[in-house]
Protein backbone atom coordinates (compact mmCIF):
# COMPACT_ATOMS: atom_id res chain seq x y z
CA UNK A 1 0.00 0.00 0.00
CA UNK A 2 1.03 3.48 -0.45
CA UNK A 3 3.11 5.72 2.37
CA UNK A 4 -0.13 8.11 2.54
CA UNK A 5 -2.07 4.78 4.24
CA UNK A 6 -3.65 5.64 7.68
CA UNK A 7 -0.94 4.13 9.86
CA UNK A 8 -0.58 3.13 13.37
CA UNK A 9 -0.24 5.97 15.70
CA UNK A 10 3.72 5.96 17.35
CA UNK A 11 5.62 3.75 15.51
CA UNK A 12 8.57 5.16 17.91
CA UNK A 13 6.95 3.12 20.43
CA UNK A 14 6.86 -0.22 18.69
CA UNK A 15 7.82 -3.32 20.14
CA UNK A 16 7.56 -6.99 20.39
CA UNK A 17 5.28 -7.45 23.68
CA UNK A 18 5.89 -11.07 23.64
CA UNK A 19 4.00 -12.44 27.35
CA UNK A 20 6.18 -12.83 29.78
CA UNK A 21 6.43 -14.92 32.68
CA UNK A 22 5.56 -13.19 35.91
CA UNK A 23 7.28 -14.15 39.08
CA UNK A 24 5.64 -16.45 40.97
CA UNK A 25 6.52 -14.55 44.18
CA UNK A 26 3.99 -11.77 43.19
CA UNK A 27 1.09 -13.94 41.25
CA UNK A 28 -1.90 -15.96 42.48
CA UNK A 29 -3.05 -18.65 40.29
CA UNK A 30 -6.73 -18.98 40.13
CA UNK A 31 -8.01 -22.55 38.30
CA UNK A 32 -10.48 -21.75 35.54
CA UNK A 33 -13.81 -20.26 36.64
CA UNK A 34 -16.75 -22.44 35.37
CA UNK A 35 -20.09 -21.16 34.38
CA UNK A 36 -23.66 -22.11 33.70
CA UNK A 37 -26.59 -19.81 32.84
CA UNK A 38 -26.37 -18.91 36.70
CA UNK A 39 -22.52 -18.69 37.88
CA UNK A 40 -21.05 -20.88 39.85
CA UNK A 41 -20.01 -19.79 43.71
CA UNK A 42 -16.77 -20.50 44.06
CA UNK A 43 -14.52 -21.71 47.02
CA UNK A 44 -11.46 -19.72 47.12
CA UNK A 45 -9.05 -20.63 49.87
CA UNK A 46 -6.33 -17.59 51.02
CA UNK A 47 -2.86 -17.79 51.14
CA UNK A 48 -0.41 -16.08 53.91
CA UNK A 49 -0.38 -12.97 51.60
CA UNK A 50 -4.07 -12.14 52.17
CA UNK A 51 -4.44 -10.65 48.63
CA UNK A 52 -7.99 -11.37 48.13
CA UNK A 53 -9.09 -9.57 51.06
CA UNK A 54 -8.50 -6.36 49.28
CA UNK A 55 -12.56 -7.39 48.03
CA UNK A 56 -14.00 -4.64 50.23
CA UNK A 57 -17.70 -5.38 48.89
CA UNK A 58 -19.39 -7.90 51.24
CA UNK A 59 -21.70 -9.09 47.51
CA UNK A 60 -18.59 -9.86 46.03
CA UNK A 61 -16.65 -11.45 48.63
CA UNK A 62 -19.99 -13.23 48.59
CA UNK A 63 -19.80 -14.24 44.86
CA UNK A 64 -15.96 -15.25 45.77
CA UNK A 65 -17.57 -17.64 48.77
CA UNK A 66 -13.75 -16.88 50.72
CA UNK A 67 -12.98 -18.46 53.12
CA UNK A 68 -10.25 -18.63 55.71
CA UNK A 69 -7.86 -21.68 56.12
CA UNK A 70 -6.70 -21.76 59.46
CA UNK A 71 -4.12 -24.72 59.21
CA UNK A 72 -3.20 -23.16 55.36
CA UNK A 73 0.30 -24.79 54.41
CA UNK A 74 2.89 -21.90 52.36
CA UNK A 75 1.79 -22.17 48.94
CA UNK A 76 4.26 -19.41 47.39
CA UNK A 77 1.66 -16.38 47.58
CA UNK A 78 -0.63 -18.78 45.10
CA UNK A 79 -4.44 -18.80 45.64
CA UNK A 80 -6.23 -21.48 44.89
CA UNK A 81 -9.88 -22.29 43.37
CA UNK A 82 -12.25 -24.51 43.68
CA UNK A 83 -15.06 -24.47 41.72
CA UNK A 84 -18.61 -26.67 42.39
CA UNK A 85 -20.12 -28.59 39.91
CA UNK A 86 -23.17 -27.68 38.50
CA UNK A 87 -26.27 -28.97 36.12
CA UNK A 88 -26.41 -27.26 32.81
CA UNK A 89 -29.46 -27.78 30.76
CA UNK A 90 -29.44 -26.56 26.47
CA UNK A 91 -32.04 -27.04 24.06
CA UNK A 92 -31.29 -28.91 20.90
CA UNK A 93 -30.95 -26.63 17.30
CA UNK A 94 -33.60 -28.48 15.32
CA UNK A 95 -32.71 -26.52 12.24
CA UNK A 96 -29.79 -26.71 9.52
CA UNK A 97 -27.42 -28.19 12.67
CA UNK A 98 -23.77 -27.46 12.11
CA UNK A 99 -21.96 -31.11 10.15
CA UNK A 100 -19.73 -32.55 13.34
CA UNK A 101 -17.00 -32.73 11.05
CA UNK A 102 -16.62 -29.17 11.75
CA UNK A 103 -16.00 -29.20 15.60
CA UNK A 104 -12.48 -29.97 16.49
CA UNK A 105 -12.74 -32.40 20.20
CA UNK A 106 -9.19 -31.30 20.31
CA UNK A 107 -9.37 -27.17 20.54
CA UNK A 108 -13.25 -27.84 21.99
CA UNK A 109 -13.00 -24.86 24.81
CA UNK A 110 -16.05 -26.46 26.26
CA UNK A 111 -14.03 -29.73 27.28
CA UNK A 112 -11.26 -27.13 28.68
CA UNK A 113 -14.13 -27.23 31.72
CA UNK A 114 -12.20 -29.99 33.00
CA UNK A 115 -8.88 -28.74 32.76
CA UNK A 116 -6.48 -26.11 34.66
CA UNK A 117 -6.34 -23.12 32.92
CA UNK A 118 -5.08 -20.81 35.89
CA UNK A 119 -5.94 -17.01 35.87
CA UNK A 120 -2.69 -14.68 37.06
CA UNK A 121 -3.69 -12.21 39.94
CA UNK A 122 -0.80 -9.03 39.35
CA UNK A 123 -0.16 -6.94 42.55
CA UNK A 124 -1.68 -3.29 41.41
CA UNK A 125 1.26 -2.21 42.75
CA UNK A 126 3.13 -3.51 39.67
CA UNK A 127 0.74 -1.06 37.31
CA UNK A 128 2.19 2.50 36.32
CA UNK A 129 0.96 5.38 34.71
CA UNK A 130 -2.43 4.59 34.75
CA UNK A 131 -4.56 7.11 33.10
CA UNK A 132 -8.48 6.40 31.91
CA UNK A 133 -9.18 5.97 28.19
CA UNK A 134 -13.20 4.85 28.32
CA UNK A 135 -15.97 3.27 29.33
CA UNK A 136 -16.63 -0.73 29.10
CA UNK A 137 -19.71 -2.71 29.85
CA UNK A 138 -19.20 -3.08 33.55
CA UNK A 139 -16.96 0.01 33.90
CA UNK A 140 -14.02 2.10 33.44
CA UNK A 141 -11.30 0.84 31.19
CA UNK A 142 -7.54 2.17 32.12
CA UNK A 143 -4.38 1.92 29.86
CA UNK A 144 -1.20 1.28 32.21
CA UNK A 145 2.42 -0.08 32.39
CA UNK A 146 3.04 -3.21 33.55
CA UNK A 147 6.42 -3.55 35.31
CA UNK A 148 6.84 -0.27 33.48
CA UNK A 149 7.68 -1.63 29.91
CA UNK A 150 4.32 -4.02 28.94
CA UNK A 151 1.13 -1.67 27.87
CA UNK A 152 -2.02 -3.11 29.46
CA UNK A 153 -5.48 -2.40 29.81
CA UNK A 154 -7.70 -2.56 33.13
CA UNK A 155 -11.04 -3.68 32.84
CA UNK A 156 -13.01 -2.50 36.09
CA UNK A 157 -16.31 -1.61 38.49
CA UNK A 158 -16.16 2.49 38.95
CA UNK A 159 -18.18 5.08 40.54
CA UNK A 160 -19.97 5.62 37.02
CA UNK A 161 -21.89 2.58 39.10
CA UNK A 162 -23.84 2.94 41.61
CA UNK A 163 -23.70 1.29 45.35
CA UNK A 164 -26.24 -1.07 44.35
CA UNK A 165 -24.13 -2.25 40.85
CA UNK A 166 -21.30 -2.49 42.67
CA UNK A 167 -23.10 -4.78 45.44
CA UNK A 168 -24.99 -6.48 42.57
CA UNK A 169 -23.49 -10.04 42.18
CA UNK A 170 -24.85 -10.43 38.96
CA UNK A 171 -22.13 -7.46 38.04
CA UNK A 172 -19.71 -9.01 39.31
CA UNK A 173 -20.58 -12.33 37.82
CA UNK A 174 -20.78 -10.72 34.04
CA UNK A 175 -16.89 -9.67 35.31
CA UNK A 176 -15.99 -13.09 36.25
CA UNK A 177 -17.81 -14.59 32.98
CA UNK A 178 -15.66 -12.11 30.39
CA UNK A 179 -12.51 -13.11 32.64
CA UNK A 180 -13.26 -16.57 32.35
CA UNK A 181 -13.63 -16.46 28.82
CA UNK A 182 -10.81 -14.32 27.47
CA UNK A 183 -8.82 -16.57 29.74
CA UNK A 184 -9.75 -19.73 27.88
CA UNK A 185 -9.30 -18.13 24.24
CA UNK A 186 -6.15 -18.65 22.35
CA UNK A 187 -7.11 -17.37 18.68
CA UNK A 188 -4.50 -14.39 16.94
CA UNK A 189 -7.56 -12.35 16.59
CA UNK A 190 -9.10 -12.92 19.60
CA UNK A 191 -7.95 -10.38 23.05
CA UNK A 192 -5.26 -12.12 25.24
CA UNK A 193 -5.77 -12.19 29.21
CA UNK A 194 -2.87 -11.04 31.20
CA UNK A 195 -4.07 -11.58 34.76
CA UNK A 196 -6.54 -9.99 37.17
CA UNK A 197 -6.01 -7.44 40.00
CA UNK A 198 -7.71 -5.48 42.21
CA UNK A 199 -8.39 -1.87 41.96
CA UNK A 200 -9.48 -0.41 44.93
CA UNK A 201 -11.46 -3.10 46.31
CA UNK A 202 -12.80 -4.34 42.93
CA UNK A 203 -11.62 -7.17 40.57
CA UNK A 204 -10.95 -6.06 37.20
CA UNK A 205 -9.68 -7.99 34.13
CA UNK A 206 -6.50 -6.74 32.65
CA UNK A 207 -5.48 -7.36 28.74
CA UNK A 208 -3.12 -6.51 26.26
CA UNK A 209 -3.86 -2.38 25.13
CA UNK A 210 -5.27 -1.72 22.08
CA UNK A 211 -3.16 1.39 20.46
CA UNK A 212 -5.15 2.10 17.97
CA UNK A 213 -8.36 1.48 19.61
CA UNK A 214 -11.80 0.13 18.69
CA UNK A 215 -12.71 -0.34 14.61
CA UNK A 216 -15.61 2.40 15.18
CA UNK A 217 -13.31 4.79 16.91
CA UNK A 218 -10.71 3.79 13.94
CA UNK A 219 -12.55 4.30 11.19
CA UNK A 220 -13.61 7.91 12.77
CA UNK A 221 -10.34 9.32 13.15
CA UNK A 222 -9.19 8.51 9.69
CA UNK A 223 -12.41 8.22 7.40
CA UNK A 224 -11.18 11.07 5.26
CA UNK A 225 -7.92 9.69 4.54
CA UNK A 226 -10.07 6.21 3.40
CA UNK A 227 -11.76 8.49 1.25
CA UNK A 228 -9.24 10.23 -0.30
CA UNK A 229 -6.96 7.21 -0.68
CA UNK A 230 -6.66 4.68 -3.58
CA UNK A 231 -9.79 2.73 -3.65
CA UNK A 232 -8.56 -0.33 -4.25
CA UNK A 233 -5.73 0.30 -1.74
CA UNK A 234 -8.59 1.03 0.78
CA UNK A 235 -10.40 -1.91 0.17
CA UNK A 236 -7.91 -4.10 0.29
CA UNK A 237 -7.52 -2.75 4.13
CA UNK A 238 -11.18 -3.31 4.87
CA UNK A 239 -10.94 -6.82 3.39
CA UNK A 240 -8.40 -7.58 5.96
CA UNK A 241 -9.97 -6.05 8.44
CA UNK A 242 -13.42 -8.14 7.72
CA UNK A 243 -11.20 -11.24 6.94
CA UNK A 244 -9.68 -11.78 10.43
CA UNK A 245 -12.72 -10.93 12.40
CA UNK A 246 -14.44 -13.71 10.45
CA UNK A 247 -10.98 -15.93 11.19
CA UNK A 248 -11.69 -14.84 14.79
CA UNK A 249 -15.60 -16.16 14.80
CA UNK A 250 -14.62 -19.38 13.34
CA UNK A 251 -12.20 -20.05 15.97
CA UNK A 252 -15.49 -19.23 18.55
CA UNK A 253 -18.26 -21.51 16.27
CA UNK A 254 -15.90 -24.57 16.13
CA UNK A 255 -15.84 -24.23 20.16
CA UNK A 256 -19.58 -23.61 20.54
CA UNK A 257 -18.69 -20.01 22.09
CA UNK A 258 -21.61 -17.71 21.06
CA UNK A 259 -20.23 -13.92 21.38
CA UNK A 260 -23.55 -12.06 21.23
CA UNK A 261 -22.39 -9.05 21.36
CA UNK A 262 -20.39 -8.88 17.71
CA UNK A 263 -19.42 -4.69 16.63
CA UNK A 264 -17.58 -2.56 15.14
CA UNK A 265 -16.94 -1.26 18.43
CA UNK A 266 -16.18 -4.49 20.07
CA UNK A 267 -13.51 -5.03 17.60
CA UNK A 268 -9.82 -3.85 18.21
CA UNK A 269 -7.04 -2.48 16.06
CA UNK A 270 -3.22 -3.21 18.19
CA UNK A 271 -0.10 -1.36 17.08
CA UNK A 272 0.40 -3.41 13.76
CA UNK A 273 -3.28 -3.46 12.43
CA UNK A 274 -3.96 -6.67 14.01
CA UNK A 275 -7.96 -7.09 14.55
CA UNK A 276 -8.89 -8.16 17.98
CA UNK A 277 -11.91 -9.12 18.79
CA UNK A 278 -13.27 -8.54 22.16
CA UNK A 279 -15.78 -7.59 24.58
CA UNK A 280 -16.86 -11.56 26.12
CA UNK A 281 -19.42 -9.97 28.99
CA UNK A 282 -22.24 -11.67 27.32
CA UNK A 283 -20.58 -14.41 25.68
CA UNK A 284 -21.72 -17.89 26.41
CA UNK A 285 -20.08 -21.37 25.77
CA UNK A 286 -22.62 -23.90 25.04
CA UNK A 287 -22.74 -28.00 24.41
CA UNK A 288 -24.21 -27.89 21.64
CA UNK A 289 -23.80 -24.35 20.38
CA UNK A 290 -27.28 -22.84 21.09
CA UNK A 291 -28.05 -20.86 24.08
CA UNK A 292 -31.69 -19.57 25.26
CA UNK A 293 -30.97 -15.87 26.76
CA UNK A 294 -32.97 -14.17 29.63
CA UNK A 295 -35.76 -11.85 27.66
CA UNK A 296 -34.42 -9.15 30.22
CA UNK A 297 -30.57 -9.43 28.87
CA UNK A 298 -29.99 -5.87 27.45
CA UNK A 299 -29.23 -6.58 23.63
CA UNK A 300 -27.68 -4.28 20.88
CA UNK A 301 -30.79 -4.49 18.66
CA UNK A 302 -29.05 -3.37 15.49
CA UNK A 303 -26.36 -6.13 15.68
CA UNK A 304 -28.96 -8.64 16.92
CA UNK A 305 -30.36 -11.48 15.15
CA UNK A 306 -33.89 -11.72 14.28
CA UNK A 307 -34.73 -15.14 16.31
CA UNK A 308 -32.59 -13.50 19.33
CA UNK A 309 -34.43 -10.24 19.28
CA UNK A 310 -38.17 -12.36 19.19
CA UNK A 311 -37.46 -15.59 21.27
CA UNK A 312 -33.61 -14.81 23.14
CA UNK A 313 -32.65 -17.93 21.21
CA UNK A 314 -28.79 -17.74 20.00
CA UNK A 315 -26.27 -19.56 18.08
CA UNK A 316 -23.19 -18.93 15.97
CA UNK A 317 -26.15 -18.31 13.37
CA UNK A 318 -26.47 -15.12 15.59
CA UNK A 319 -23.45 -14.21 15.69
CA UNK A 320 -23.18 -14.54 11.50
CA UNK A 321 -26.14 -12.12 11.29
CA UNK A 322 -24.10 -9.63 13.79
CA UNK A 323 -20.76 -10.17 11.61
CA UNK A 324 -23.21 -9.13 8.56
CA UNK A 325 -23.96 -5.67 9.87
CA UNK A 326 -20.13 -5.18 11.06
CA UNK A 327 -19.33 -6.06 7.56
CA UNK A 328 -21.51 -3.42 6.50
CA UNK A 329 -20.16 -1.13 9.45
CA UNK A 330 -16.96 -1.85 7.71
CA UNK A 331 -17.49 -1.12 4.35
CA UNK A 332 -19.60 2.49 5.46
CA UNK A 333 -16.24 3.29 7.14
CA UNK A 334 -18.27 3.27 10.83
CA UNK A 335 -21.29 4.45 9.79
CA UNK A 336 -24.25 4.04 12.63
CA UNK A 337 -26.80 0.21 10.96
CA UNK A 338 -30.15 1.85 10.07
CA UNK A 339 -29.13 5.24 10.13
CA UNK A 340 -31.24 7.25 12.63
CA UNK A 341 -34.14 5.33 12.92
CA UNK A 342 -35.27 4.06 16.84
CA UNK A 343 -34.49 1.03 18.20
CA UNK A 344 -38.25 0.20 18.09
CA UNK A 345 -38.46 0.53 14.26
CA UNK A 346 -35.67 -1.12 13.57
CA UNK A 347 -36.92 -4.17 15.20
CA UNK A 348 -40.05 -3.30 13.03
CA UNK A 349 -38.15 -3.11 9.82
CA UNK A 350 -35.95 -5.77 10.21
CA UNK A 351 -38.90 -8.11 10.36
CA UNK A 352 -41.02 -6.51 7.73
CA UNK A 353 -38.74 -5.53 4.65
CA UNK A 354 -36.22 -7.29 3.01
CA UNK A 355 -32.57 -6.30 4.70
CA UNK A 356 -31.59 -5.16 1.41
CA UNK A 357 -33.90 -2.01 1.59
CA UNK A 358 -32.88 -0.70 5.09
CA UNK A 359 -29.15 -1.64 4.47
CA UNK A 360 -28.06 -0.53 0.98
CA UNK A 361 -24.92 -1.37 -0.60
CA UNK A 362 -21.61 0.54 0.74
CA UNK A 363 -19.46 2.36 -1.41
CA UNK A 364 -16.89 0.38 -0.28
CA UNK A 365 -15.91 -2.81 -0.80
CA UNK A 366 -18.07 -4.92 -3.64
CA UNK A 367 -20.95 -5.87 -5.13
CA UNK A 368 -19.93 -9.24 -4.87
CA UNK A 369 -18.87 -8.78 -1.07
CA UNK A 370 -22.43 -7.59 -0.19
CA UNK A 371 -24.47 -9.48 -2.19
CA UNK A 372 -22.42 -12.68 -1.48
CA UNK A 373 -21.19 -11.94 2.72
CA UNK A 374 -23.23 -9.25 4.07
CA UNK A 375 -26.52 -10.59 2.28
CA UNK A 376 -26.10 -13.71 2.91
CA UNK A 377 -25.20 -13.15 6.87
CA UNK A 378 -28.60 -11.17 7.39
CA UNK A 379 -30.64 -13.88 6.00
CA UNK A 380 -33.55 -13.76 8.05
CA UNK A 381 -35.01 -17.48 7.99
CA UNK A 382 -32.44 -19.03 10.31
CA UNK A 383 -31.83 -22.37 8.12
CA UNK A 384 -30.97 -20.66 5.25
CA UNK A 385 -28.50 -18.25 6.98
CA UNK A 386 -24.75 -19.95 6.77
CA UNK A 387 -22.58 -20.80 9.50
CA UNK A 388 -19.14 -19.22 9.71
CA UNK A 389 -17.27 -22.26 8.42
CA UNK A 390 -19.98 -22.38 5.37
CA UNK A 391 -18.85 -18.57 4.31
CA UNK A 392 -15.10 -19.95 4.41
CA UNK A 393 -15.12 -20.16 0.03
CA UNK A 394 -16.32 -16.54 -0.05
CA UNK A 395 -14.48 -14.80 2.10
CA UNK A 396 -11.62 -16.56 0.39
CA UNK A 397 -12.74 -15.50 -2.77
CA UNK A 398 -13.64 -11.74 -1.93
CA UNK A 399 -11.74 -10.71 0.79
CA UNK A 400 -8.46 -10.60 -0.50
Amino acid sequence: MGNHWPSPQHHHHRRHNKARNIPEQSTVLWQKIFFGDDFNMFNIVESNDNVLQQLTSVPQKKVLNIQRSLSLPDVSHSTRVARKKTTRTTTPLSHNRQPKQQTHSTSNIFLANHRRNPFVHVDIKRFHNRRKIGNGNFGTVYHAKLDGNRDVAIKTLNNGYSTNDLNDPSVLNGLLNEANIIAQLNHPNLLSMVGVTIVRGALSIVTDYMLNGSLKDYFRINKNIFQQADIIEANQCLNQFARQIHNAMVYLEQNFVIHRDLAARNCLLDAYGQIKVADFGLTKFTKDGIYMGNPQTICAIRWTAPEALSFQLYSPKSDVWSYGIVLWEIYTLGQNPYGDMSNRRVQYCVEQLAIEQILLEPYFGSTNIYHNLILQCLRKDLESRPFFYQLQPYVDMFLK
